[in-house]
């Protein structure tokens, strides 16, 4: 099955906020994509990738990207940070 690849921010990194996420789905037939922050939708699509300016509080966040296609097979990713 095919991926989708969190290519900012970098796991581990940190960053200021609002937190730049940007995220691609080699998927096809995409019917959602969705960014969660510590478990929280903050954002949605439904396109094949995520480019997004997400405010975020100081300290540790998990930022997962999910989606799902037409058939309904879920893809994710998962990023930890630290907003400073």
């Amino acid at each position: 099955m095919s991926g989708i690849v969190i290519s900012s921010p970098a796991n581990g990194s940190t960053v200021s906020s609002p937190v730049h996420v940007v995220a691609k789905s080699s998927q096809t037939k995409i019917s959602a994509t969705k960014c969660y922050v510590d478990g929280v939708s903050r954002y949605s699509t439904s396109g094949t990738s995520v480019d997004t300016y997400i405010s975020m509080t100081s300290g540790s966040h998990r930022i997962v990207v999910k989606n799902w296609n037409s058939s309904g097979a879920i893809t994710s990713s998962t990023v930890t940070v630290t907003v400073k």
